[in-house]
């Protein structure tokens, strides 16, 4: 709406039983000419004696409002539960910018203005006059060129947050309007081990929406999308969205993460493996209570890797020969390593329930301290060729050239 008219005309004009409008993103700029050119006016028939033909339950959203000769927003007549929810008003001096000024005895009650940004010039930033009741006035920003922030003129008026600038204001501390909150869907997931699950968090009663993701284990992203950590029993994990607009308002989702078929030791170790480059190092483990067939196999592989080409490994398994490697059964191609996390690289072979098996790893690092496993001490049996060149595994392991207790992190994916 723009207007420039030396007659007393306002920018939007709502009167007469005109309920229910709701007005988005609108712009009311320039209407000027007559002091009481107002960019908004509410208003019903107390022209001809009486309070009636109000307007009730209108709403503008996200509306600019600045440049006009009169209030921003002139409120009159018995207009009930008008909203302002976001946008930018300005008035003029000596006027009010927000202005629910009705007209004694009725009253222009349950006002809700929230999220706007107001500025001077300007009088007043809000006025709720005659006892209008329950206004409620959250989370507005006051700018420069105003006297005074907020006046009301009831004990039922009240609301939080609002940013005055060192402005004046009697509003009435109190909570009031659609009560702020974070929902989260679903709120409860099974999730196997390494697998993904898609959240949402809707934000009610807030003008951002936006929220912040987190789980207590896994990961999860800035758009909800949770993927799972690796584990070998079921773990309950907590994703919990956080309103960015206020941080005491959260959702949080229980997933409970099933152990995928694998068997090995899928645990980043604590300590650290040396000299593994060129060696075929090896680990026995038992395969679960049932027939298999394995798919792939994971290695947790500590910084610092060497730069390529050496950064190369490839992983195999090696049936169990009376408590040592025997034949070899399946090898993996090569694959390039990434430094602390999981290495995933296909390997097919089948495997039979209870039996063990020596999963084995080698890589063609130029340093001891390259290109190495993570691993903790104790729990099983592993053993090493002193020197086997990468991208050659033995039809039969050996020599070895020692053994050892620990487990190395690696496991086998089986069906």
């Amino acid at each position: 709406m723009n207007r420039s008219e030396a007659a007393y005309y306002q920018g939007i004009t709502l009167e007469y039983f005109s309920h229910h409008n709701v007005w988005n993103n609108c712009k009311v700029t320039n209407n000027v000419g007559s002091p009481n050119n107002s960019g908004i006016t509410l208003y019903g028939d107390l022209a001809n004696g009486n309070h009636q033909g109000s307007n009730h339950y209108n709403t503008f959203d996200n509306c600019t409002v600045t440049g006009n000769s009169g209030y921003a927003v002139w409120v009159n007549d018995n207009n009930n539960n008008i909203e302002i929810n976001g946008g930018t008003y300005s008035g003029v001096a000596g006027q009010y910018v927000l202005a629910f000024d009705d007209s004694a005895p009725c009253c222009t009650n349950n006002a809700y203005i929230h999220n706007a940004t107001i500025n001077g010039p300007g009088a007043i930033g809000i006025f709720i006059e005659n006892g209008s009741k329950n206004a409620c006035i959250n989370n507005n920003t006051f700018g420069l060129g105003l006297i005074t922030g907020i006046n009301v003129t009831d004990a039922s008026d009240m609301g939080a947050g609002n940013i005055l600038s060192g402005l004046s204001s009697n509003l009435f501390a109190g909570t009031c309007g659609p009560s702020a909150g974070v929902s989260i869907s679903p709120t409860a997931a099974t999730v196997a081990s390494g697998g993904t699950q898609q959240f949402t968090a809707t934000v009610t009663g807030l003008t951002n929406t936006a929220v912040t993701w987190t789980a207590t284990a896994g990961s999860v992203s800035s758009s909800g999308l949770f993927t799972a950590p690796t584990v070998t029993a079921n773990t309950t994990v907590t994703v919990t969205a956080t309103s960015q607009a206020d941080t005491s308002k959260t959702a949080s989702a229980a997933v409970t993460i099933t152990p995928a078929n694998i068997f090995g030791y899928a645990t980043q170790g604590a300590s650290i493996g040396a000299t593994m480059s060129n060696t075929a190092s090896a680990t026995r483990y038992q395969m679960a209570a049932q027939n298999g067939a394995v798919t792939s196999m994971s290695v947790f592989v500590a910084s610092p890797i060497s730069a390529s080409p050496n950064n190369q490994f490839q992983v195999a398994i090696y049936a169990n020969n009376s408590g040592t490697p025997g034949a070899l059964i399946a090898s993996s191609a090569s694959q390039t390593l990434v430094p602390d996390a999981w290495n995933t690289v296909p390997i097919n072979a089948p495997v039979a329930a209870n039996a063990y098996y020596w999963l084995a790893y080698n890589t063609n690092g130029l340093a001891g301290n390259a290109n190495n496993l993570r691993l903790d001490s104790g729990g099983t049996t592993s053993t090493w060729i002193n020197s086997q060149p990468f991208g050659a595994w033995p039809a039969t392991y050996g020599p070895m050239g020692g053994t050892g207790s620990y487990r190395v992190s690696m496991y086998c994916t089986f069906q």
